[in-house]
């Protein structure tokens, strides 16, 4: 079917979490255990308190903000979100991630209008395209760093009033059936790269690789 607009998440779906030492399990837990390690440390440098100290900052915002530990850091303790996702998001994402060489000729070769949206930081996404050779690759890239974040409905609606696309051609690919349902709910289609047979997707994908498969 043809689209105008294909709206891309990013972790889980342009690229795969590096499998671990451990069978079955990939480096997501020790990415996110890092993000942690650094977001205290940003802490601690920026409060002047002990990393103890900064270590208990950091489970309070995580639990006030529903983990949007960034939000809570700049409206309660005037830490620039900004300052704190670049300190906590700065690894590089090649000793995390992994992606099938074929992504990059797929991607860029689709005609339709493509942008980014994911609760990922701006700086983490800049390094991930980066690093896959999609640079330059989408139309915009909508990320974390905000207020208003994927699930919420108005993260899909400021997509579509930016490109004024009719939603009926408007396609979402996503890890994550709970992003998926509120895009189907505003008529968007949908894609989810795994098997989950919700009512609300309409295609089931292994991989990005195999997404052809719906576009021809």
């Amino acid at each position: 079917m043809k689209y105008d607009l294909i709206i891309f998440d990013l972790d889980g779906t342009l690229y795969e979490f590096k499998k671990s030492n451990i069978a079955g399990e990939d480096s997501r837990s020790k990415f996110a255990q890092e993000i942690k390690r650094r977001g205290i440390d940003a802490i601690s440098k920026k409060l002047l308190v002990p990393l103890e100290n900064a270590s208990k900052i950091w489970t309070e915002m995580s639990s006030r903000y529903s983990g949007q530990v960034s939000i809570g850091l700049e409206r309660e303790l005037a830490i620039p979100r900004s300052d704190y996702l670049s300190y906590a998001f700065g690894m590089k994402p090649a000793d995390y991630i992994c992606f099938d060489k074929k992504t990059r000729k797929i991607i860029k070769g689709i005609e339709y209008k493509k942008c980014i949206l994911s609760t990922a930081p701006r700086v983490w996404i800049d390094k991930v395209l980066d690093y896959m050779g999609l640079e330059k690759t989408f139309s915009n890239i909508w990320s974390g760093d905000g207020d208003i974040r994927k699930p919420q409905e108005g993260a899909y609606r400021q997509v579509l009033e930016y490109f004024n696309i009719p939603v009926a051609n408007t396609l979402m690919i996503d890890d994550e059936a709970k992003n998926l349902e509120v895009a189907k709910n505003l008529g968007i289609a949908t894609v989810l790269i795994g098997q989950d047979r919700k009512s609300f997707i309409d295609y089931n994908l292994d991989s990005i690789v195999n997404m052809e498969t719906i576009l021809k």
